[in-house]
């Protein structure tokens, strides 16, 4: 994706001065008619991303001619907000899942329904593609998680809980999935084996686990009091608490490169997590919450972007990284940035935002 000539502010005459307000976009879409809750680059194609709004809408996005900015494909408005729209990992599909528990997948070069998946009966928290393409997770408020076959949209697995699932990631090469809980309760399940075979990790503790990541040795989830558990999930082993975070922990990312996680918090503090020795290396402060967090690992391993209700994203560098030090900011936004996703190229970051807006940036001028 090439980008656009773009000023980088606006203005608007007062009396006596000229208010001027920052914006680094190259390019501002506003199509949607209430947030933007998720996007998504394609992994292969720079120029083409989803986008999924609580206008109930999903739109398919191909930018070919940056003077006529309109979606590909609008997939049909639903009921209830759009809450997640996401590649399959070869590029070929794309789910996208809403609110009244409806989820549908598309064929990504046309933007057609591929299939219409039946099973959740509520909101739908999280979705996940198996790295194959061949699955997708679903975990639901109404206390289920789903696994479909993408070659006939046929439940292989379905999951029972006893609290609503909030977020969930799958673990050792899709053969687990872990799922969170809102009464603070971590359940790992094996993938296809039915029955099912269940591994407790955590039950009924109390604050509601807010997200979960993994690698292809642990499991990290975020906890609603600020906490951060480190989980052998094939054992349900708490293999470390911290608590970074005086507030919920929003989000949270391992590093490919370096044996460290970061961490977002709704107390406004990004954290860096050294695995190996148990310290905390830096803790960065916005303005406001810190919704997401995420390592820049293909090109740029030693690079942290975070999106914060102050409506700004921040780019850290570990290499010159001090306390309360962002290397570089990016405006324009005028309300909390909900998502963000970068091209496979790792030039532009696209954005969704409670402003309804969608703005595309570069990662680097």
């Amino acid at each position: 994706m090439s980008a656009c000539p773009s000023s980088n502010r606006s203005s608007s005459n007062s009396e006596d001065e000229q208010d001027w307000t920052a914006d680094d976009s190259i390019l501002t879409i506003s199509w949607h008619k209430e947030p933007v809750y998720a996007v998504d680059c394609h992994p292969q194609l720079s120029n083409t991303f989803l986008s999924a709004s609580g206008d109930g809408t999903a739109c398919l996005w191909k930018l070919e001619d940056w003077s006529d900015i309109k979606p590909y494909h609008t997939v049909e408005e639903s009921e209830d907000s759009r809450a997640f729209a996401k590649f399959t990992p070869d590029g070929t599909r794309f789910a996208t899942a809403s609110l009244d528990g409806s989820v549908q997948v598309f064929d990504a070069s046309s933007g057609s329904l591929v299939f219409d998946l039946v099973g959740p009966s509520s909101s739908v928290e999280f979705i996940r593609w198996f790295q194959d393409s061949s699955c997708l997770v679903a975990g639901c408020s109404d206390q289920t998680a789903w696994i479909w076959s993408m070659s006939d949209a046929s439940p292989l697995n379905v999951f029972a809980t006893n609290s609503p699932v909030t977020c969930g990631c799958l673990f050792r090469q899709d053969e687990y999935v872990v799922l969170g809980m809102e009464d603070g309760s971590i359940s790992v399940f094996q993938s296809l084996t039915v029955p099912q075979v269940t591994f407790p990790v955590l039950t009924s503790q109390g604050p509601s686990i807010i997200c979960l990541e993994s690698t292809s040795q642990l499991v990290a989830s975020g906890v609603a009091d600020g906490h951060i558990l480190l989980i052998q999930p094939e054992t349900g082993r708490i293999l470390a608490r911290t608590k970074p975070h005086n507030d919920s922990v929003e989000s949270i990312d391992f590093s490919s490169s370096y044996p460290w996680l970061v961490s977002a918090s709704t107390d406004a503090t990004v954290s860096v997590w050294d695995l190996e020795r148990s310290v905390q290396r830096y803790q960065w402060r916005h303005e406001g919450a810190v919704v997401k967090v995420q390592w820049l690992n293909r090109n740029y391993p030693f690079l942290v972007l975070s999106a914060s209700a102050d409506n700004t994203l921040c780019l850290w560098d570990i290499r010159t990284a001090t306390n309360n030090s962002c290397v570089k900011t990016f405006h324009g936004h005028s309300d909390t940035i909900l998502d963000f996703s970068m091209t496979n190229d790792e030039q532009i970051i696209v954005t969704g935002c409670d402003d309804n807006d969608i703005r595309l940036f570069m990662l680097q001028e």
